[in-house]
């Protein structure tokens, strides 16, 4: 299709469709020199097919690939004017008092492209459009199956916010690989500090599990700030499938792991409190959090730098009411060690948290200058966004557990 006969967005002809196979792996190769740099096309490609047939999340339907395109008839192939694609993700809905949690779907959005040659044509904010209808028509058909979206938007707020998906919570704590605190000497420290496991894959079942069940009980507690008591509190569950994807994610885009490491790298830290006569039973004070190393570098140009940077995916306290300050930051500093020792390993330039716990961010905030921390106020990029639809108004939305793990 030449751009001379390109339709208008606004066209009767212009719609959302599923993508084939084909026309996935052509959004692929399109998406490539911009989100695959460090990766030739074909470990891309490789990547993402196996993240779409091996991991619980995207497999069996669980990512849908969509194209915006036309119905003119003799197009053949249809031409891609945008792409996305969205995951099914469990999420959980709470009434303000915490009476009802109710177990639901979250779409989240991602891939969200268009080729230079069909910009500045409005068909990105059509796409959306029509995305945004497609999925309310889901939930009101099968009340659940849609109940909210979310997305992470790298164009600011503006686009998404104009078809409906707000943006909220986009602070984070950042901290130099090279920063002070923890219990040892340096990064390039090899030891374990005591009470700390590193967390490998073998950990990721079992804690997950707890974290959901944690996740839960705390929706099922009534909102305590009486200027928020209409407030629906909503979460994407941080379940097995959601860290799977991440790690297998990981596993194909650091240098080195095309399929994957030889053997399970540290995914995370974990304190286990000391506790009297060593019961090791006793485990309701354990704080835990796993991570990922993002990276971006400069294969497809040798002008563009290199980027590495520790996310951590999610922050556990298991018992915020029985877990001192004192505790919880001897918790954190040895969490923190072992992060910044792999940060260092990978050559990552800092370690980021997204929109900890209001008591984790009051313990770090006491702790930056030791730290070489900062709190960070995204505006610009990986802008987490939320659209609502179900009853009542995004405004009365409250999104729990807002951390990276939900990205996509």
């Amino acid at each position: 299709m030449t751009s001379s006969s390109l339709p208008p967005a606004s066209s009767p002809f212009v719609v959302l469709a599923a993508a084939s196979p084909s026309e996935h792996r052509h959004a692929w190769r399109a998406t490539h020199p911009s989100w695959g740099r460090g990766l030739t096309l074909a470990q891309y490609i490789a990547r993402e097919e196996h993240l779409l047939t091996h991991t619980a999340l995207a497999r069996d339907g669980g990512l849908t690939p969509w194209i915006l395109t036309t119905t003119t008839a003799g197009d053949d192939p249809r031409p891609v004017l945008s792409s996305c694609e969205t995951l099914a993700k469990r999420a959980i809905v709470a009434s303000p008092d915490g009476s009802s949690v109710t177990d639901v779907v979250a779409h989240g959005v991602a891939s969200v492209f268009t080729e230079p040659g069909y910009r500045s044509r409005g068909y990105a904010g059509r796409m959306m459009e029509l995305l945004g209808a497609a999925l309310a028509r889901r939930e009101e058909a099968s009340p659940g199956a849609a109940r909210f979206s979310v997305l992470f938007s790298d164009i600011g707020p503006r686009f998404y916010a104009n078809h409906q998906w707000k943006p909220m919570g986009n602070m984070h704590l950042a901290f130099p690989v090279g920063g002070g605190g923890g219990g040892g000497d340096s990064v390039s420290s090899t030891s374990t500090p005591a009470c700390i496991t590193e967390l490998t894959d073998q950990h990721l079942e079992a804690l997950t599990a707890r974290d959901e069940q944690l996740l839960r009980a705390q929706l099922s507690r009534p909102i305590a700030d009486a200027d928020a008591r209409q407030t629906l509190r909503v979460a994407v569950l941080p379940d097995y499938a959601t860290l799977e994807w991440h790690f297998r994610r990981e596993d194909h885009h650091m240098p080195g792991n095309l399929p994957g490491p030889a053997t399970p790298r540290v995914r995370g830290a974990l304190y286990t409190p000391p506790t009297p006569g060593n019961d090791a039973s006793d485990t309701r004070r354990r704080v835990w959090g796993f991570w990922v190393r993002s990276r971006s570098d400069g294969a497809s140009s040798s002008s563009s730098p290199v980027v590495t940077v520790l996310h951590f995916l999610r922050l556990v306290v298991e018992d915020d009411a029985q877990t001192s300050d004192e505790e919880l930051a001897a918790a954190l500093d040895g969490i923190m060690e072992v992060a910044r020792r792999e940060a260092a390993g990978c050559g990552a330039s800092s370690v980021e948290m997204w929109n900890p716990s209001a008591r984790v961010a009051a313990v770090f905030r006491e702790r930056l200058p030791q730290l070489q921390g900062r709190i960070v106020q995204r505006d610009e990029s990986s802008l987490a966004s939320l659209r609502w639809f179900g009853a009542g108004s995004v405004d009365d939305v409250e999104w729990v557990a807002n951390e990276k793990f939900a990205w996509c």
